[in-house]
């Protein structure tokens, strides 16, 4: 809900500063306009003739020009305000389409010896027990696919645990895609995933055995 009155306030405020604004009250103006002199036109002819032909009426500004002008101008705003309004949240609903339909942006993946040091200091990864050889590991991981190899890599790097949440707003795969590599990666005896409220802990296991 945030982000749909982020967008609607960012498109009510985009409006001043564009020429729909500027368009939609000029032609408030200009229709306001001519009601407005028809009928000072109309009451200052009825005004000529009760003079000239007498009568027992009485003219009232108020009743007789103001009270028509207004009821006229409130058809004007019946028809424009839905308008305008219908416009702004069809502007709204597509940013939010192309929003959820754009890719997620994948960042290269780097070689495994460049991103993955020669030595893993033991108290900054408690979960990898026992201790992991960093050749072995480097071995093992550098044969995994590009996708998996990376999202390894930034989990190892992230402590050798996190939440599957976590991950997705990382930015690297869509929420399919991390869902999918989770899984290769239990598969293939990398990680396992543990139940943690609402989402997963993903935590990274001791490669035991090559990876095919």
């Amino acid at each position: 809900m945030s982000n749909v009155w982020a967008i609607f306030r960012r498109e009510i405020y985009s409006l001043f500063t564009s020429w729909i604004a500027y368009v939609v009250l000029g032609l408030f103006l200009v229709i306001f306009g001519y009601f407005f002199y028809s009928i000072l036109y109309s009451f200052i002819e009825y005004g000529f003739r009760v003079n000239e032909y007498g009568g027992s009426g009485t003219l009232n500004i108020n009743q007789d020009m103001i009270r028509w002008l207004f009821d006229n101008t409130a058809v004007i705003v019946l028809f424009m305000i839905p308008g305008l309004l219908f416009i702004i949240l069809l502007v709204v609903a597509l940013v939010l389409l192309l929003q959820r339909g754009a890719p997620a942006v994948q960042t290269p993946a780097s070689p495994m010896p460049a991103m993955i040091p020669r030595e893993i200091p033991q108290p900054a990864l408690p979960q990898l027990t026992p201790p992991v050889n960093p050749v072995q590991e480097r071995e093992l991981v550098g044969s995994l696919p590009e996708d998996q190899r990376l999202l390894y890599v930034r989990i190892r790097e992230a402590g050798g645990a996190v939440l599957q949440s976590d991950i997705v707003r990382w930015g690297l795969f869509s929420k399919p895609k991390v869902t999918r590599l989770l899984d290769r990666l239990e598969a293939r005896g990398l990680a396992v995933r543990e139940r943690h409220g609402m989402t997963n802990r993903v935590r990274l296991l001791p490669p035991t055995k090559p990876v095919s």
